[in-house]
């Protein structure tokens, strides 16, 4: 049962609401639309099954794998991280030429600050290395699980308020809130979909939901982008 967070009448039976949201799921396989990144996210093809790591690269004088970093990072969930991770992954070839775009927030206030504004790549990066650095991203952006798509959207019913709304209506709202998170990787829908839980008091609409999606997703996507550019030269 779901009680209704808004002081209006009635619990709502869920039953096998996470079973209705699933078959209402249609996973997109389309192409990158914007900064989104699709089940095709990289320009190489590789199995959706758990990674299966390249071996041999090492991070800095430590001789600690960088795969295993990277996978560390997504195994935790963390967009942050994962970010960090990447780049801590790539080929010295590219690495090296990559460099970022800041916009200066800096206020007298607050002091010196920026936001992250894109990447951008040098020609030079060896044939080999691109390719394994866009193995490297289809590996974080792997789309979410539709069960774990579910769990984060009870979780977040239960922690805001919303309107009444009977069964039907209920599992229809958090099937096209799924459909939405299914483009995204298990880190940032969790991350995203927690935030909202902590900061919002009532149920957000699907626009406020997706800009923080794609402002968690936005380095993988530059990324991305200047990867492929890389891989078309």
């Amino acid at each position: 049962m779901v009680e209704s967070n808004d002081g209006e009448a009635g619990f709502h039976p869920i039953g096998s609401l996470a079973t209705s949201i699933a078959n209402t799921l249609h996973p997109r396989d389309t192409e990158a639309t914007g900064s989104k990144l699709r089940r095709n996210a990289s320009a190489i093809t590789t199995s959706r099954k758990a990674p299966s790591w390249p071996t041999g690269t090492q991070h800095g004088g430590c001789g600690s794998s960088v795969p295993q970093i990277l996978a560390a990072a997504v195994a935790n969930r963390d967009p942050e991280a994962v970010d960090r991770a990447l780049v801590m992954s790539l080929p010295p070839s590219i690495s090296s030429r990559l460099s970022e775009r800041r916009v200066d927030c800096s206020t007298r206030e607050y002091g010196w600050d920026y936001k992250f504004s894109g990447y951008d790549l040098r020609r030079g990066a060896a044939r080999d290395d691109v390719v394994q650095a866009l193995y490297l991203i289809d590996a974080a952006t792997r789309p979410c699980a539709a069960e774990v798509a579910e769990r984060e959207l009870l979780r977040l019913k239960l922690a805001v308020k919303s309107r009444a709304m009977d069964a039907n209506e209920l599992a229809f709202q958090l099937a096209i809130f799924a459909e939405e998170l299914a483009a995204y990787p298990e880190d940032i829908v969790v991350s995203s979909i927690r935030t909202l839980a902590k900061r919002e008091t009532w149920w957000p609409a699907l626009s406020d939901l997706t800009s923080l999606l794609e402002s968690k997703m936005h380095r993988r996507s530059e990324l991305l982008r200047v990867l492929r550019q890389a891989a078309a030269r």
